[in-house]
């Protein structure tokens, strides 16, 4: 079973995330690592999950950590689940190379920063 929570393509990167809705901030906070389960990044958005707030929420914030435009994110599997795939189009190594930066991070806070904080 592999250690990251993404999987590179010819075009860009496939991305496994669990999300939090209804949270307190939006950040990217770690990779869960659920026994038998592949692992997944740790996604919390402050929308709540109705109406897709909080899948678009989600995809503005990974837009906003990985500096993409958010029209190359697109939702994959897991639209109404809390365990996600999403697919992020660009060159697979600058976006595994910027996921790699976010996880490691120091601080165990990850940046969070999105346009309505």
């Amino acid at each position: 079973m592999p250690d990251k929570p993404w999987t590179v393509q010819t075009d860009g990167i496939n991305l496994d995330v669990r999300l939090t809705p209804k949270a307190g901030r939006n950040a990217l906070t770690g990779i869960d690592k659920r026994e038998g389960a592949r692992p997944a990044l740790r996604a919390a958005v402050r929308s709540a999950p109705e109406d897709g707030k909080a899948n678009a929420a989600l995809i503005e914030l990974l837009s906003d950590e990985l500096r993409v435009p958010a029209g190359s994110i697109a939702l994959k599997s897991g639209g109404k689940s809390r365990t996600k795939t999403l697919s992020v189009t660009g060159d697979p190594a600058t976006l595994v190379a910027k996921l790699e930066t976010i996880l490691s991070r120091p601080d165990g806070k990850k940046r969070g920063q999105t346009r309505d904080q």
